[in-house]
């Protein structure tokens, strides 16, 4: 993610903004619609949309950094603020819910109930598409033994806000030393992907595939990382690649045989985005998926 990028979000304008407001809401919205403005030209433009995606998340971690700042939380308060799920990944995609986790250290969230309901508060008034928990470092540990989905969320997160310890120490409550660890959370992705593989009727091939849950979609390459992360502790495939958990596919690329018209006498059945130097053979090409799971189980009785 950038760490500046003052077309999208310029700190000291905003500042300033606020400064003139008699409520800081109109400053926020201001600021919101101008980043959004500025994405959809940079979308229309052709800008990579990994770039994009990252760009959107840095600009919503500054909102959520002033928005915090807008209360009294001191130096050495016990609390955070934490991206979680995909938003923890850095990335963000156009109306996509924005999944916070505000970690307490004490179970005791009445120390705090006053500033976290106004935070919250500000952040819809502002316009905001917030999915929010409020856990202690002990909850996060009890809530995520009990459910996958949670533990899934806790691993992939960043501090937005405060003292980044606390991060720490849930991630090391919520361990694989702890919990779940990587054959039973592999076995539970598992079943969860074959559950939801077959309310898609178990083929990528509907009328109208869905993107994220099909088949193939969005959600089976985010467990390839998730299952991985949980063995190996990354959730880079290059990373992966050096650890031998897969191999990079090798493509080599030839047209097919021509007629003496100069046409092409077979079909090019590559992928788009190699039809247009040829036909291409992948060799040494193997699911991702296979060997992660493969290399994550070979120790596995």
């Amino acid at each position: 993610m950038p760490q500046v990028d003052p077309d999208l979000f310029d700190r000291g304008q905003f500042q300033a903004e606020l400064a003139l407001k008699a409520s800081p809401i109109a400053a926020f919205k201001k600021a919101i619609r101008s980043a959004r403005e500025v994405l959809d030209s940079r979308f229309k433009s052709g800008r990579d949309i990994r770039r994009l995606i990252e760009d959107r998340a840095w600009f919503v971690d500054n909102i959520l950094q002033q928005a915090w700042d807008q209360f009294d939380w001191s130096e050495e308060a016990d609390i955070a603020l934490l991206a979680v799920g995909g938003y923890g990944r850095g990335e963000l995609h156009p109306y996509s819910d924005i999944d916070l986790l505000i970690l307490l250290d004490s179970a005791d969230h009445e120390i705090f109930r006053e500033p976290i309901e106004g935070f919250l508060t500000l952040l819809w008034d502002i316009g905001l598409e917030v999915g929010q928990s409020v856990r202690s470092v002990d909850e996060c540990a009890q809530e995520g033994r009990a459910d996958l989905t949670v533990i899934t969320n806790l691993m992939e997160s960043r501090t937005i806000a405060g003292p980044e310890r606390l991060r720490q120490r849930m991630l090391d409550v919520t361990s694989t030393r702890e919990m779940w660890p990587s054959k039973e959370f592999f076995l539970a992705k598992r079943a969860e992907q074959k559950t939801r593989h077959h309310k898609y009727n178990d083929t990528e091939y509907n009328l109208e595939p869905n993107v994220k849950g099909s088949p193939g979609g969005l959600r089976d390459i985010q467990t390839i990382l998730w299952v991985a992360r949980r063995q190996y502790g990354t959730l880079n495939l290059h990373a992966l690649a050096g650890k031998g958990s897969c191999w990079k596919a090798r493509t080599t690329c030839s047209p097919p045989p021509r007629t003496s018209s100069g046409k092409y006498a077979t079909p090019c059945t590559c992928s788009l985005a190699a039809r247009k130097i040829g036909c291409c053979s992948t060799t040494r090409a193997a699911s991702p998926i296979y060997w992660v799971i493969r290399t994550a189980t070979q120790s596995w009785p």
